[in-house]
């Protein structure tokens, strides 16, 4: 109870630390919350996490004044000190003093590995290519188009079809009203028809990002409609509307190479590996990434942090 809030509170900034909007970016690629929180919100906290679990731990094993009453039986080390030093003086409990002292120094060490920078490696080898003939170590480029050309089984079809571009559905928004922390949207309407470009114009806190964010699904309004393809989706989930979002600095998951950011929407909708590879390949190919998809997002410049969220 005394080493507690070490943990509670490294727990606590870490998630906070975490920005919301990389939850919602993988809610609009299909994630569920469920699946945002454990492979996008939990793995950027995991490290404070457990900085703070092993400072506890090390806080705990040299803390004298709650243990020597509550913990006597079994013994345990501080109340060992305590019972040698009692017993036999200053010289009878250096040795283990100096082993505690060592452990405690070594957890503080590790703590700084820990919570220090590193280097992000690319988990999987099949992204490398292999000298010039641009061939990937197990999914060709010739495989790689046969691959996206083949025919799909029923759930990849349905998944390809949820794409608003590929059904030709639009948008239309009816007296849309939302609010949020004391600023409110209202009475929003408008209709944008399939293959339409439309551009929304508004000086810095108009409410542009919100009334994106709410059409994606990530925040809900409080009264009006949205209907995609005539079909009102007002009430439904992020996650099964089929709208992408891409945010003005691009929000992209600091802790995935390039190539799991591009295919994080196939992996959690659970597409086939050898399918997600060569789509990601495709799209990479498409955009010009190819040579960036062993990379992490913060080694990319602008411009190339664009192509990748796009991707």
């Amino acid at each position: 109870f005394v080493s507690m809030p070490y943990l509670v509170n490294a727990a606590r900034e870490s998630f906070e630390a975490v920005d919301v909007r990389l939850e919602r970016v993988a809610r609009t690629l299909g994630a569920t919350p469920w699946q945002a929180f454990r492979t996008v919100t939990l793995p950027m906290a995991a490290r404070g996490i457990l900085s703070g679990a092993l400072l506890m731990w090390a806080r705990g094993i040299s803390e004298f004044g709650a243990v020597v009453i509550l913990a006597f039986h079994p013994m345990v080390i501080p109340v060992l000190l305590y019972e040698r030093f009692e017993a036999f003086g200053l010289r009878a409990v250096q040795p283990v003093t100096s082993l505690v002292i060592a452990v405690c120094l070594g957890l503080f060490g590790l703590v700084q590995v820990v919570a220090g920078p590193r280097s992000r490696r690319a988990n999987s080898r099949s992204w490398r290519r292999r000298g010039d003939n641009g061939h990937l170590s197990s999914v060709s480029r010739d495989q790689a188009d046969t691959l996206v050309s083949v025919e799909r089984p029923r759930e990849e079809a349905a998944f390809a079809g949820s794409i608003p571009e590929l059904e030709g559905c639009f948008v239309s928004l009816r007296n849309l009203e939302v609010a949020v922390e004391g600023f409110e949207l209202r009475d929003v309407s408008l209709d944008i028809e399939a293959g339409e470009y439309l551009v929304i114009l508004g000086p810095t806190g108009a409410g542009k990002t919100m009334l994106l964010e709410t059409i994606a699904g990530v925040r809900t309004p409080r009264s009006g409609a949205i209907l995609m393809d005539g079909v009102d989706v007002t009430r439904l989930p992020c996650e099964v509307r089929g709208l992408g979002f891409v945010y003005q600095d691009y929000a992209l998951f600091p802790h995935m190479t390039v190539a799991e950011n591009i295919g994080y929407g196939l992996a959690v909708r659970h597409v086939a590996p050898e399918v997600r590879r060569a789509r990601v390949m495709q799209l990479a190919r498409a955009l010009g990434i190819e040579s960036l998809l062993d990379r992490v997002p913060t080694t990319l410049s602008g411009g190339e942090q664009q192509r990748v969220a796009l991707a």
